[in-house]
């Protein structure tokens, strides 16, 4: 009897690790998320002051 009560003390460490797994996951996704999102405002960003920075050069190389 000692044997199975080891085994569920055993599943429920487990189960309780998992959900703490759970929490520190769904941490580590919004700090993906916010990462994804930060990466995209910056390459748009870049992409379109790069571009103003041309267009201002072909401008000033046609004067």
């Amino acid at each position: 009897m000692s044997g199975k009560n080891r085994d569920e003390n055993r599943d429920e460490n487990h189960d309780e690790n998992h959900d703490v797994d759970r929490g520190v996951d769904r941490v580590n996704e919004r700090w993906k998320l916010k990462g994804a999102a930060w990466r995209v405002f910056f390459y748009v960003f870049g992409a379109y002051a790069f571009l103003t920075v041309v267009g201002m050069l072909g401008e000033h190389a046609q004067k």
